[in-house]
This record gives structure tokens, sequence and C-alpha cells, in this order.
């Protein structure tokens, strides 16, 4: 798919495209972990069908295997991803599932001590997958720093017994004026012109994610599942303080929620 589909073409059609045909392709990770998640939720506003990749890219100095599926915001009326718009609720929003196997290297990620989760252990899928993201984006220094203790509660997800964990960390954008090493991405996400938004915010700010995990110990398939959802907030150019978060906590519960499993 050729980079500069970011610029022309239906970018709505092409993430359609790009997540259908990610989603035929069966990655070694997942014949080994021997199921899938399937997102029978999308809210307005996001893209149908979710993207995916090797978890072993984003979590290589923890030595973790498994994968990261996620989505974001799909391209709106301006031929890009609402995700790049600062003046858009779904700015820099995640909703997606981390799916963390058993390995020769790391057994019950997250719950090496007992049937109680580790949230300080669990955080770090999260924060491989933003500093990998944000590496890949061009951002010179990448950071993701917890801010306090994450809320730890039971819940429970589609028969299985979890836990909820919220909490916030400071960060940056992945806002920018060039394409990213995800080229073939970059033609799909539908990457903005910088002039759409230099008014408002400088590349690559600093902001505050705001989210959750469900989380559980998928003991049948030796792995451990964590389901995320984020929302951001920050200080715009022209004054405006946005939270995000607490506008669409709603509809990231609602898709997280809808999330169940096919088996391989």
């Amino acid at each position: 798919m050729p980079t500069h589909l970011h610029r022309t073409g239906c970018t709505h059609l092409n993430q359609l495209l790009l997540g259908w045909w990610v989603g035929r392709q069966i990655f070694d990770e997942e014949r080994i972990i021997g199921a899938v998640p399937r997102f029978t939720v999308t809210a307005p506003g996001w893209m149908r069908y979710p993207l995916k990749i090797d978890g072993q890219r984003l979590w290589k100095q923890w030595h973790l295997r498994g994968m990261n599926y996620f989505k974001i915001a799909r391209s709106g009326c301006h031929n890009w991803s609402e995700r790049f718009n600062p003046a858009s609720k779904l700015y820099q929003a995640w909703l997606g599932v981390y799916v963390v196997r058993d390995s020769e290297n790391v057994i019950r990620y997250g719950f090496e001590q007992g049937d109680e989760p580790d949230p300080e252990r669990l955080t770090l899928a999260a924060i491989g997958d933003q500093l990998y993201w944000l590496d890949k984006s061009g951002h010179p220094n990448p950071a993701m720093i917890p801010r306090g203790q994450l809320t730890v509660e039971r819940t429970d997800h589609q028969g299985h017994a979890a836990w909820f964990l919220t909490g916030s960390f400071d960060t940056f954008s992945d806002i920018h004026g060039t394409p990213t090493a995800y080229r073939l991405y970059d033609a799909s996400y539908g990457i903005p012109d910088e002039r759409t938004w230099r008014h408002l915010v400088e590349p690559f700010h600093p902001l505050v994610l705001h989210g959750f995990y469900i989380a559980w110990r998928w003991e049948e398939h030796h792995c451990t599942v964590c389901i995320y959802g984020a929302g951001v907030e920050f200080d715009r150019q022209d004054g405006v303080h946005v939270n995000t978060y607490p506008l669409i906590k709603d509809e990231l519960l609602r898709m997280a929620r809808g999330i169940t499993w096919r088996e391989l």
C-alpha cells in the first residue's frame, strides 16, 4: 500500500481493508496461545477491525511473549483518523487487548505470586507498548511514568474471574509532522498535515494517559489477558484544558465488555 495514501484517497476504506487483511493473518504467537479476541462491539467513531502486533517487539526488555490487539479512532470527514485531531474526544485514545503467554522466561505474567495480580508488573505491557509506539513515531526520548498507585477491584469478564485496574501515566502524544516508521499504518490511519493541528498542540506534547485494565489468568491457554482502554488529559495552546477520559470511559467499557474469544 503506497505511503502517499495518508494524504489522499479514502482513508476510512484503507482502515477497513487493512483491518480485514490483518485479521485474516494468523501469527505464530496466536497459534501457540490457541485463541484470538473478537471485538463484537464498535462504538461510533472507532475502527471496525482491530490491528495487531507481535508482543515481543514491545516487551523485549522484559522477555515477554504474546500479542497486542488494538483499535483507534477511524478517519473522520477530513480523511484522517480522529486519533490525531486534538479537538476530538478520541484524540490519542486506545482500546485493545494484551495477551502475554507463558514462555521459558516468564510464567504467569502479572500473577507470579498467586491468584491476585501484581499491578506494577501488569503495567509493563502498557509501558512497553507506549515506549515502542513513541519510538516508531519519532519521539527522541519516549517515556511513560506511573502516577501513584493503581486501584484494583474484583470483577468478571465473559465468565472469567478478573480484576479491574485503573491508573494514570505521564507520557507524550505521538502526533508529529512526518511519516512514522509504521508506513503501512500511516496510510490507513490518515496522518493529518501539521497545519491542521499545530495551532492547538506542539508535536509530541506532554499528556496524562488515564485508563483501565480488565485482567485475568487464562490457565487453559497458559496466558495472562489484559483488556485495556485509555483517554488523555492535556492543555491546548489556545488555553483549553482537555480531559477526554470521562467523555469516553463508558464507550470504552462497553466495547471492552463486548470482547469475546475464538478458539483456533
